[in-house]
């Protein structure tokens, strides 16, 4: 794998993992969460470790899918109340 010339803040591929384990862990799925958390953990030192990422890029992917993973998670919950909670009648 070559260096890379550019720049690239932050991680994408940390965002998206730490993203998937937020979600998981906001939805109930505990013990996934918890087993996806390590393979999250892993991408992260292999984006250091491959020289494509400084470690700021990887604080700032886990921040930025931590953030995004709630977000979506409240996004899902608001859309499931309005559409399918049971209503008074």
């Amino acid at each position: 794998m070559s260096r890379p010339d550019d720049f690239s803040f932050p991680s994408g591929h940390t965002a998206a993992s730490f993203a998937s384990v937020t979600a998981l862990w906001l939805a109930g799925k505990k013990q996934w969460a918890l087993a996806a958390l390590p393979l999250g953990v892993l991408i992260a030192f292999s984006r250091i470790y491959l020289f494509v990422h400084y470690p700021t890029d990887i604080i700032g992917g886990v921040l930025v899918g931590v953030g995004c993973g709630w977000i979506g998670a409240k996004l899902v919950e608001m859309f499931w109340q309005k559409n399918f909670a049971k209503s008074d009648l």
